[in-house]
């Protein structure tokens, strides 16, 4: 490199270094690390102090957004509770006989008060109404609407193993199917819940005439632990009853 590059390059970087020394603000600060950090910090918000009430109206709007919601939700619920209170003074909903009324009163409180309280509420009371008046498929609807709407998955299961029992009872073996089916994806017990839609499984398959899956579903259930969930032997012997009943494959 020849000398006079070599001088041009020198130049070059200490010119740099006087550019950095000149707009260095805090190049002589005298204090600690964490002082200099604080005095940098502020000199970072007065320097961008647009930016900075930006994001902080930003935040306020969304925070004050956030209670709003809240307090117009609570109001919700809590206008949805009394008129249920209301609800159940009503003299049809404690009739004897056809729950018909009742299931009317129901599906209006349903559709003027939709918050995800108002709807199980009004779903479960529905559905207590239609299993006492025996009409199953009906209440299968209603369980299965209610598997769709709670969020634990231990609800979900009890609610689609309830819509199977009561579509099965109905004569709904597809219908009953799906809903054991959906159970058993969710479920992680290994004892009574598992082999008891099981077997719900093996007899909406044989009534759907899906003999040959039948014999598969059954073996899954023999297979099932014992001694740790003795609960499942009276599930497995009337399993294994009703898969050596001929005439029930023939039917």
């Amino acid at each position: 490199m020849s000398t006079k590059r070599l001088h041009r390059k020198k130049t070059v970087e200490k010119a740099h270094q006087v550019h950095e020394a000149v707009y260095d603000l805090f190049a002589g600060f005298e204090g600690s690390k964490y002082e200099l950090m604080v005095a940098k910090f502020f000199y970072y918000l007065r320097d961008n102090i647009r930016a900075v009430l930006f994001a902080v109206g930003a935040g306020f709007i969304t925070l004050v957004g956030l209670v709003v919601y809240d307090i117009y939700q609570t109001s919700r619920e809590d206008k949805a509770l009394l008129a249920y209170e209301e609800l159940l003074k009503n003299p049809v909903m404690t009739a004897a006989a056809d729950p018909s009324a009742a299931v009317r009163k129901l599906d209006e409180y349903t559709a003027a008060h939709t918050t995800d309280n108002a709807v199980r509420r009004g779903l479960m009371h529905k559905l207590a109404l239609l299993e006492k008046a025996d009409r199953k498929k009906d209440a299968a609807e209603v369980a299965s609407q209610l598997a769709e709407k709670v969020e634990a998955p231990s609800l979900k299961v009890f609610m689609y193993t309830r819509a199977a029992i009561l579509y099965e009872g109905a004569g709904e073996a597809g219908a009953s199917l799906t809903a054991a089916e959906k159970a058993l994806t969710l479920t992680s017990d290994e004892g009574e819940i598992k082999a008891t839609l099981l077997f719900l499984q093996a007899r909406a398959l044989r009534a759907t005439g899906k003999e040959s899956a039948v014999r598969q579903v059954v073996e899954t259930l023999m297979k099932m632990d014992e001694k740790t969930h003795p609960e499942v032997v009276p599930i497995k012997q009337a399993a294994l009853v009703f898969l050596l009943d001929e005439s029930a494959g023939g039917k």
